[in-house]
């Protein structure tokens, strides 16, 4: 439905957008994930029309937009800050884009009414807006995006101005609404928690350019390069080299990995990634000991971080200054290219 072909987009000179290309299909949610300055909520507005590529075609159903206005495409945009009115009601802002459209208003009352109970805040109509909660005028202004029934929504970091409890609250809510709705979604992001709860399809960019693509179950399983595994935090990163015999000899001894998909050479320089989550290991081809340098409580158990700077997660709580040692299968350990 979406297609994005080539889209290139510089910034006081500098490039900004490198040649980004991506579609997204019907009900399909596509998280742009990225640190802040990626380019992300600028395509963002090229999509919506807000901005105009410096080249490439953003296209619906095979019709290029570049010639429609913001205003014609039927777009659904949401930002952080919810620009809601707040001289309106509740059920007033929910229906400005309605009356744009100059519809009667029995079906505008009608409309607000569905729309507010979707958004679970049903007799909130005549409500001010300088009255809700943070997360109540949020839901506000995902009934407002979401009343005109567009063919696309889109949404720019809808949850950065939550607190903690609060954006778990709506990641729930968005999930349900946005599944029901099954129109494309493309959500931006720079929260992994979101974007792996939200999204059917997440795109890393990095540099101006998307720097992997794929489920949230993909990039977690498959990160592909050092950069990803430590933009999505995966755990410890080391370089090495590629020996004859498949194993990888780095500053802290050598490690086998498991079957890797990369065609390696001996004296190759390569990046590894030996995950953390794990309980202490009796058998398995890499030995690795270290002392510790410290231990922090972490949800069901101990984060553990040894002086080499590795850490690793484990079910019991070390002393400081004690010598601890690990037979780590090869499964914990993988080859990143």
């Amino acid at each position: 439905m979406l297609d994005l072909v080539e889209i290139y987009k510089s910034y006081q000179g500098a490039p900004l957008l490198n040649g980004i290309s991506f579609s997204a299909k019907e009900s399909e949610i596509i998280c742009l994930l990225g640190a802040s300055g990626s380019g992300k909520s600028t395509l963002l507005q090229i999509i919506a029309g807000l901005e105009l590529p410096d080249s490439g075609q953003v296209l619906w159903a095979g019709e290029d937009l570049a010639r429609i206005p913001t205003h014609r495409r039927n777009f659904g945009l949401m930002f952080q800050d919810y620009a809601l009115f707040p001289f309106l009601n509740v059920a007033e802002n929910i229906a400005f884009g309605l009356k744009m459209e100059n519809l009667p208003q029995v079906v505008i009352n009608k409309s607000v009414e569905e729309i507010l109970d979707q958004v679970e805040m049903p007799g909130f109509a005549n409500r001010k807006v300088t009255e809700l909660s943070g997360g109540e005028q949020q839901r506000v202004a995902l009934a407002r995006v979401l009343a005109p029934r567009p063919r696309l929504l889109m949404f720019d970091e809808p949850l950065g101005a939550l607190d903690r409890g609060l954006r778990e609250e709506m990641l729930t809510v968005l999930r349900r609404i946005l599944r029901k709705n099954r129109v494309p979604v493309i959500y931006v992001t720079h929260d992994q928690e979101e974007a792996f709860a939200l999204a059917d399809h997440i795109l890393l960019l990095h540099e101006g350019q998307i720097n992997r693509a794929g489920s949230p179950e993909e990039l977690w399983r498959e990160p592909g390069s050092a950069w990803v595994a430590s933009f999505l935090g995966l755990g410890n990163i080391l370089s090495g080299k590629y020996q004859a015999d498949g194993s990888i000899q780095t500053s802290i001894g050598s490690f086998r990995t498991t079957a890797c998909v990369h065609t390696h050479h001996p004296g190759e320089n390569v990046d590894i990634l030996i995950r953390p989550d794990m309980e202490t290991m009796t058998d398995g081809e890499n030995y690795l000991e270290g002392i510790v340098r410290d231990v922090l409580f972490f949800k069901n158990g101990y984060k553990v971080t040894l002086q080499s700077d590795l850490y690793f997660f484990l079910p019991y709580a070390p002393k400081v200054g004690e010598m601890i040692s690990f037979n780590l299968p090869k499964r914990s350990v993988q080859c990143l290219g």
